[in-house]
């Protein structure tokens, strides 16, 4: 084993039913790549953004709001993306709301329950502008999860919750019919912001051996340990201009 040791984390939303498999793909990359790699794990993004302003990573699977900064001040280097990840957002009200639309929101004090996630927060918040709903009407609930989101909700903690469409999605049928979606994001718009794996710049040896590993995964035989980590295909870049779109989106959207 060489004396190259990578200190690795995972964004604080990917879903905690699959970090037991992240640490399973992470034992086959430090065999594979024969480095040492350890990983750290973050609460939530201001810790994750603290450790990353003071290079305290090397190899991190970052939200397009990390990834921005990641290339454009740390000058980190990307390797994948996962071919099937895409930040798609609904916001919620409880079934029993009396609003049938975001036309019925107008003028209205509003309290909203969201993840600490830069992306699911400001799409959420640009939802709401068809409704002309200003930070002044505003009052940002932190909810330690999605699920956690929902039931302030369904208590009547809040009003509305910003929840990605795919969490909306796997949820029971009976969870779902206590809520219903007023608005949500269109594939289209948003189908550039993803996870981005990025590796710092103070390892060039290791960039292409890892890119070429993670595309030998893409085969058949290594599905099972994709699908632990809920990615269906890694999409291998070939350089930092691949991800101009996701920074431009981000730097738009103001995430």
């Amino acid at each position: 084993m060489s004396d190259i040791h990578l200190r690795f984390a995972i964004a604080p939303d990917v879903h905690p039913d699959y970090l037991s498999g992240w640490h399973i793909f992470l034992r086959y990359l430090q065999k594979q790549l024969q480095v040492r790699l350890n990983i750290t794990t973050y609460e939530n993004f201001g810790q994750l953004r603290q450790g990353l302003e003071n290079d305290a990573l090397d190899l991190v699977f970052a939200s397009a709001a990390d990834c921005s900064f990641l290339v454009q001040q740390k000058h980190f280097q990307v390797v994948a993306r996962p071919e099937n990840d895409v930040t798609e957002v609904m916001v919620l009200c409880r079934e029993d709301a009396p609003w049938q639309s975001m036309d019925d929101m107008h003028d209205e004090y509003h309290a909203i329950a969201c993840v600490d996630s830069p992306e699911v927060q400001q799409l959420g918040l640009i939802l709401l502008e068809c409704a002309d709903i200003d930070a002044d009407h505003i009052d940002m609930q932190t909810a330690q999860n999605h699920l956690q989101a929902v039931k302030y909700l369904m208590n009547g903690t809040v009003d509305l919750a910003f929840v990605p469409t795919d969490v909306y999605h796997s949820w029971s049928a009976t969870l779902r019919k206590s809520v219903r979606p007023l608005v949500q994001t269109m594939k289209d718009d948003v189908e550039v912001l993803s996870h981005v794996l990025l590796l710092s710049p103070q390892y060039p040896t290791v960039l292409e051996p890892l890119k070429n590993i993670l595309n030998d995964l893409n085969g058949n035989t290594y599905q099972g340990m994709l699908q632990d980590i809920n990615i269906r295909k890694w999409r291998i870049l070939n350089d930092n201009s691949d991800i101009d779109f996701l920074i431009d989106l981000v730097d738009t959207l103001q995430i």
